[in-house]
């Protein structure tokens, strides 16, 4: 660190809940910035006083600023959520504030920051040394905003597979390492209630807002702290994309996911008499033929409206197009699997249009048609060399994300549902 110069105009805000093991590392690479900051905020949501007290044993030279505004404890945001659905308040009085998700521990920062430039870290993300440096001469050339720049990597087998069938060896833009204008954040600030996909949503807003954003080419900050087990990976996948799936983000992980549903809800709806029962009162007649017709009735009805130059059509077409595209291939595909013997072949085994267990043979089709997607084109997009994934390695890591995926569903189908019940809206910052 530059110790004989006086420190910059800017202050980090640095967010933590129980991970005192990332301290010390996180406090280092600080300590190695060319340029040092005014002050370094953490903003201290955990169940325990451990980054607390170990703060209090650092031989730093770095301003640091220790906040504490909750304690988080076992159930806290369920708590809060039933306490503010079912207006438990006026009846068993507040609960005590539990831990804040990192845009409320963000914003609860900047509001006690001194400089007049914010710079935005997490505690395993490790910017280089001449983070602070470069950052701070773009936004001193006029930028309102400069968005970090983080690339991944792995220490396990475990995480190497994660690494590959998520991030891959590209530089991604992250909010990590992001530097703004105090006064600019301020009136933008990052949405609360969410524990993911608020940085996706910041990020889109401050780019529709500000043509003054940049995002260096250069990868300043890593990250080495992926999930080290797969169960706690598949968990953070189905929670993640619970909180996503009520923001206008990642349309196209959406689109897959919405393709694993829809194949789903088709098998259901298909072999939905034979379930219930041809006896049973919940038996439906000629259901399958009721949803295609439904569909396609559907898709007449949005192609006369585009024709005719609905307005309200106009914002609204292009994502339909794309949903009723994949409901219409989804539900044709399975049908034909489970009707394809019946209404070509008779049913007749010795038909040469006769095919052995075609439905799960489509299943699996479809399922290593993800394999390879989520293992090998994925991969390969994010920068993955082809020597890491062939011969056969490309499958385990097709298996990490095609499951990954799958485990995004219950989350995504969650979320939409929990949404209007939940009480978060998108204007809900502090």
């Amino acid at each position: 660190m530059n110790m004989s110069s006086r420190p910059i105009d800017v202050s980090i805000i640095l967010p933590t809940y129980n991970d005192i093991h990332l301290l010390g590392p996180q406090i280092q690479s600080l300590e190695s910035q060319k340029l040092y900051p005014l002050e370094v905020i953490i903003v201290d949501s955990s169940s325990n006083n451990e980054i607390q007290t170990a703060i209090s044993k650092l031989n730093t030279s770095l301003n640091i600023i220790y906040l504490k505004p909750g304690n988080g404890y076992k159930f806290d945001r369920l708590l809060k959520r039933l306490f503010h659905i079912f207006k438990l308040s006026k009846i068993l009085g507040h609960l005590p504030q539990g831990r804040l998700y990192p845009p409320e521990a963000i914003n609860h920062g900047v509001l006690h920051a001194k400089a007049s430039n914010i710079a935005l870290l997490d505690m395993a993300t490790k910017p280089s040394s001449d983070w602070l440096e470069s950052y701070l001469s773009e936004i001193q050339s006029g930028r309102d905003i400069v968005f970090g720049t983080t690339k991944y990597f792995s220490n396990s087998s475990v995480q190497k597979c994660i690494h590959f069938s998520t991030y891959g060896e590209k530089a991604h833009e992250t909010n990590p390492g992001t530097l703004v204008k105090k006064d600019f954040y301020l009136r933008n600030k990052m949405l609360e209630g969410f524990r993911a996909g608020f940085d996706l949503e910041w990020r889109q807003r401050i780019k529709a807002k500000t043509d003054k954003h940049a995002t260096p080419k250069k990868t300043f900050l890593i990250y080495d702290s992926l999930p080290k087990k797969f169960l706690q990976f598949l968990y953070k996948m189905f929670f993640y994309q619970m909180h996503a799936a009520q923001l206008e983000i990642q349309q196209n992980s959406k689109n897959v996911v919405g393709i694993i549903f829809l194949i789903l809800a088709s098998l259901i709806v298909t072999r939905w008499n034979y379930l219930v029962g041809w006896e049973s009162d919940y038996y439906i007649p000629h259901i399958t033929k009721l949803i295609l017709i439904a569909v396609n009735l559907f898709l007449i009805q949005l192609i006369i409206l585009r024709k005719v130059g609905a307005k309200f059509i106009t914002a609204f077409d292009a994502q339909a197009t794309n949903y009723v595209t994949l409901l219409f291939f989804s539900i044709s595909f399975v049908y034909l699997s489970f009707r394809w013997n019946a209404v070509v072949a008779g049913w007749i085994e010795s038909s040469r249009l006769y095919i052995p267990h075609l439905t799960k043979l489509s299943v699996i089709f479809l399922f290593i048609l993800l394999i390879i997607f989520r293992g090998l084109f994925f991969p390969l997009r994010n920068g993955v060399s082809k020597k890491d994934l062939l011969p056969i390695y490309f499958i385990k890591v097709g298996l990490y994300g095609a499951l990954a995926d799958i485990a995004k569903l219950p989350g995504f189908i969650l979320g939409a549902i929990s949404y209007p019940f939940i009480g978060l809206k998108k204007n809900e910052t502090k």
